[in-house]
């Protein structure tokens, strides 16, 4: 069963990781087994939430497809966005009960490392749901540079220098409105402050 919007007065936020949701082999990256996908919707059936931000979807498609499943198992999110980032092969999402009503996503965040420019790997995306009339907030979904060394420069500093990247975009919006209602979800890979 779907709330209304406007009776919506409780709500459950949630964040998933979803690990290369990928319909067919991207690089070195393998498709995601039919099962595993299975037990991915499987997952946030039993959650429910209202709100879900998404990490390391695939391509478009595949996010649809992920859609559709759950539409298959009674989840209608009516709401969805999907970042296209600079990474190619993982993006962020979002699926939401409740409308987007701005979406202020950054696809080109810069950073400097030892005088060289990089950009945050899967942008970050900022958008605004509305959940009644009385209530909206703003959602950050990130996903900080893993762990997994890469070749051009030291990957501990690279996921350093995303995670002070994300931290700028929080401080610049508290400065602008410390009453704001904000809510930072993702996968920080180790950064929480």
């Amino acid at each position: 069963m779907v709330l209304p919007v406007t009776a919506a007065t409780n709500f459950t936020d949630a964040t998933f990781n979803v690990e290369n949701y990928f319909l067919s082999p991207y690089e070195t990256r393998k498709k995601k087994a039919e099962v595993s996908r299975e037990k991915v919707s499987d997952i946030i059936k039993a959650v429910r939430p209202d709100v879900l931000a998404l990490q390391e979807t695939g391509r478009k498609i595949a996010f649809d497809e992920l859609r559709n499943r759950l539409s298959k198992k009674k989840l209608d999110y009516r709401h969805h966005l999907w970042l296209d980032g600079p990474d190619p092969a993982i993006h962020l999402a979002l699926l939401s009960r409740f409308p987007i009503v701005a979406d202020h996503s950054k696809t080109s965040v810069i950073y400097l490392l030892d005088r060289k420019r990089f950009q945050v790997s899967r942008g970050f995306m900022e958008v605004r749901l509305q959940v009644n009339q009385d209530y909206s907030f703003t959602l950050i979904n990130a996903l900080l540079k893993s762990k997994r060394a890469v070749p051009v420069a030291d990957q501990a500093e690279m996921s350093l220098e995303e995670a002070r990247a994300l931290r700028r975009l929080v401080d610049k919006r508290l400065t602008r409105n410390p009453e704001e209602n904000l809510l930072l979800l993702g996968d920080l890979n180790g950064f929480s402050s």
